[in-house]
């Protein structure tokens, strides 16, 4: 029964979002197959896979766009609004914590040289 829920809910998420959102336009104009180009390699097959590297870049992108104001702030709103959170690409209730984006920052991003490559 529980899944029904979620798929009510995500359902839901979706209908409210108008083909005019902004942050719709934004995701939809950007090329998502040439930024998978710069996801690093893994380090190592075992332990947990984490979150889909597509998805937390999209989830940084609120940040610049006004959505949020940092990391934590970033956080909570990821958690507080579901349209937001659908539109990144995360399932219902199942968003990363403030550390967590931040551990994908200090070890995605800033060691391959992404937080700045191709940004400009």
């Amino acid at each position: 029964m529980p899944n029904k829920q979620l798929n009510f809910m995500v359902h839901y998420i979706a209908q409210t979002i108008t083909p005019n959102d902004r942050i719709k336009r934004i995701f939809e104009a950007i090329n998502w197959q040439e930024v998978e180009k710069l996801k690093p390699p893994r380090k190592s097959k075992k332990g947990r896979k984490g979150y889909d590297f597509i998805l937390m870049l999209k989830a940084l992108l609120l940040i610049p766009l006004g959505e949020a104001t940092g990391l934590n702030d970033l956080h909570r709103v990821l958690r507080e609004k579901p349209r937001l959170s659908y539109l990144c690409g995360f399932t219902y209730g199942q968003t990363p914590s403030a550390s967590t984006i931040s551990d994908f920052i200090n070890q995605k991003l800033i060691p391959n040289d992404l937080a700045l490559k191709n940004l400009s």
